[in-house]
């Protein structure tokens, strides 16, 4: 891995709690782990209708160092940004760099 190609700042979040939200759903509350450099690289996006509204979904691949502490319940924070984690990746198994697929979905 090319390591200077890591030029995005995240922030990865773990859940701590739950809470309700307006409609009485359970909801995680998530907090800061550390803020790292990392690549962010959009690869899809599709359009999907939810509860009557048109939601749109963006795939992602992020590639940073090798980290044991980074897990599918975590999100990341990119620029303001929301990115929900699906899978977790030891690329090569040698524990020097990882793949985060993850996906940001934006209401219409």
């Amino acid at each position: 891995m090319d390591f200077s190609k890591l030029k995005h700042r995240i922030t990865l979040q773990k859940p701590v709690n739950m809470a309700l939200n307006s409609i009485n759903e359970q909801t995680p509350i998530y907090e800061d782990i550390t803020t790292i450099w990392a690549c962010v690289e959009p690869l899809t996006g599709r359009e999907y209708e939810e509860n009557q509204k048109l939601q749109e979904e963006t795939s992602y691949r992020i590639t940073i160092r090798y980290r044991i502490d980074v897990t599918a319940n975590m999100r990341i924070l990119f620029e303001g940004r929301k990115f929900f984690i699906q899978s977790v990746l030891n690329i090569g198994e040698d524990k020097r760099e990882m793949q985060i697929m993850a996906y940001e979905k934006v209401a219409e």
